[in-house]
């Protein structure tokens, strides 16, 4: 037989360290995590997340958080800019692209691979004058080309003028792939990214001559039939002013083995409940019947005047504040999934769940979410309309069907609207060999040799095309361990009873094999506990005396002792003392105590 296990892996979720779009002066030396874009999946490349920083002026290096969420195997690229200077090289880093207006203005372009034991920050040397200042962007993609992630660049600087330009990189053979690109300027004003991209960063340092010097960075997921030349005027961007400035634009070439598969789209098909009632937690568990749930499309809400199925809000003054969601996927091939990304549209907090796990929270208070709890903000303006991102460990879903649920939470019972749209798509190594569906041989025969208390249990040791076989141990039909030997020891069981034992040889791939069950008797217990020790009588007053002993052993388990005064029962006691009450004074009374183990 195959069984399927779900295994829980640590899900890094992104810090929101400004509003998209919004201009951020840092403090000097600040350090930041960009805010998590919109997600979207190329032919074979993922945003992961993002970083930035500014070093205060004079200072001699720069350093850059990791971004968050980074795995083995991810690219980081690197897009920094100087004034009255020019960052040096960091450990690590593959410099791609550089220009240097005589250190009025300079940009640079680096890359590397993660690896497993990734640095949480990275320094560059900062060379120049005393009034040198630098500031960068690093922005981590998944599923691009680890050996050659650099398809092509284009880097330019002027003097005094008013746009930011750089001629688009050549996408001439590259099916998908990613665009990014950075401005460095010393102008008041920044430039707005061209339309079609989505920006990481926008911040100002403390510059020279008066100004504050600014930096900003946006990147583009390619399609696999995008036009060569990708709007190469969409890289020019005006900024009001003159000044000096710097563009830099390069295409991130994606790895040929990996390909967008869709689970969830926009719009889809869920069922939902809308009546205010508590649904405790079950509800998002596989497996849970919600076939009395009613059912629409998304966008599912009220409120807004765009939703495809109108929820019930209940009164006004009195809205629900949570409205639940249920809906299931389908993976073909687990075991080729490299990623799991969605998005997410919500007005206004939202769990979300994948096969009962949590994997996304978003303006929810931490800690257990009850029907009641409300959000911790509310969400308006142009963010009820955009999606926000979040990823999901590959490990999570399973081969087949898979069940998600989503919660959305009100800030207040006066709140005026809810939404909620999904989206769900996973990258998958289309490359990977086929899924091991064969199981380990049969761990029979089975041995089993009893005692008055415990079962020892041996088998022969089962072998699988993989190599490795673990072991799970099942008496009376529940699992009581799991060992990678042949033989476990059973014990605190109970004399004179008979327990069935099935051992579960299992493989990496879950591929499983059961036993032939057999069953053995524990032998009678024929053995009384040991004698009672030490025994001793202490008078507490007039009326009251303390009995005690050392403990007797049994090995069939607990001893109950039975405390006699004068050769009749006072008591019964599992403990060694025994307080005997309401003895008349100055009398003479014998005590004795026997031990049981019925």
């Amino acid at each position: 037989m195959r069984r399927e296990r779900l295994t829980r892996r640590a899900l890094a979720l992104p810090l929101a360290g400004m509003l998209i779009g919004a201009t951020l002066a840092l403090p000097a030396a600040g350090m930041a995590q960009a805010p998590q874009p919109q997600l979207e999946s190329s032919a074979a490349i993922s945003f992961v997340g993002s970083a930035f920083n500014g070093s205060s002026r004079g200072s001699s290096s720069l350093t850059i958080d990791k971004p968050s969420g980074v795995a083995e195997g991810d690219v980081l690229v690197a897009m920094l800019g100087g004034d009255y200077g020019i960052p040096g090289t960091a450990s690590g880093w593959t410099k791609f692209a550089e220009r240097d207006e005589n250190r009025d203005l300079t940009g640079q372009g680096f890359f590397r691979v993660a690896t497993a034991n990734e640095p949480s920050s990275y320094t560059w040397p900062v060379l120049g004058s005393s009034k040198r200042i630098a500031s960068g962007t690093i922005v981590a993609l998944r599923g691009a080309d680890q050996l050659n992630p650099v398809f092509s660049f284009d880097i330019n600087g002027e003097t005094d003028h008013t746009e930011l330009y750089s001629d688009c990189p050549s996408t001439d053979g590259i099916d998908g792939g990613a665009l990014i690109c950075a401005w460095i300027h010393d102008d008041p004003q920044r430039p707005e990214p061209p339309s079609g991209m989505v920006e990481l960063s926008a911040f100002t340092i403390p510059g020279t001559n008066g100004n504050d010097d600014g930096h900003t960075t946006a990147y583009k997921l390619l399609s696999a039939t995008e036009a060569t030349g990708v709007q190469s005027a969409a890289l020019d961007t005006s900024i009001g002013g003159g000044g000096n400035d710097m563009a830099l634009a390069v295409v991130i070439a994606p790895s040929n083995n990996l390909v967008a598969e869709s689970y969830i789209d926009f719009g889809s098909e869920w069922r939902y409940r809308d009546d205010g009632s508590d649904q405790g937690s079950a509800w998002r568990q596989p497996g849970f019947n919600d076939s009395s749930w009613s059912s629409g499309p998304a966008e599912l809400g009220y409120g807004d005047g765009d939703e495809t199925t109108v929820v019930e809000s209940g009164p006004d003054g009195g809205r629900h504040i949570t409205t639940y969601f249920r809906s299931s996927f389908v993976v073909p091939d687990a075991t080729r999934v490299e990623l799991v990304s969605g998005q997410l549209l919500r007005d206004d907090g939202a769990a979300v769940y994948i096969n009962g796990i949590e994997v996304f929270r978003t303006k929810l208070p931490s800690g257990s979410i009850e029907f009641d709890t409300r959000a911790s903000s509310g969400v308006s303006g142009s963010a009820e309309r955009t999606p926000i991102p979040f990823s999901v460990a590959p490990g999570l879903v399973v081969t087949g069907t898979n069940e998600i649920a989503v919660e959305i939470h009100q800030r207040s019972p006066s709140s005026s609207d809810i939404s909620f749209d999904l989206q769900l798509t996973g990258l998958i190594d289309p490359d990977a060999g086929p899924p091991d569906e064969q199981p380990p041989t049969s761990p029979d025969p089975v041995a089993l040799v009893p005692s008055v208390t415990s079962v020892h249990v041996s088998w022969v040791e089962s072998t699988d095309d993989s190599g490795s076989v673990s072991y799970d141990v099942l008496r009376d039909g529940q699992l009581i361990t799991s060992t990678a030997t042949t033989e476990y020891t059973d014990t605190g069981l109970t004399p004179d009873t008979e327990y069935e034992y099935v051992i579960v040889a299992v493989d990496p791939s879950a591929n499983t094999t059961e036993s032939t069950p057999v069953s053995a008797t524990t032998l009678p217990d024929t053995v009384p506990p040991t004698d009672p020790g030490a025994l001793d009588a202490v008078a507490l007053g007039a009326t009251a005396v303390e009995v005690s002993w050392v403990a007797s052993f049994d090995e069939a388990g607990p001893v109950t002792y039975t405390v006699l005064q004068d050769g009749d029962i006072v008591g019964a006691t599992p403990d060694s003392t025994h307080l005997v009450l309401g003895l008349e004074p100055e009398t003479s009374y014998e005590f004795s105590v026997w031990a049981s183990d019925g």
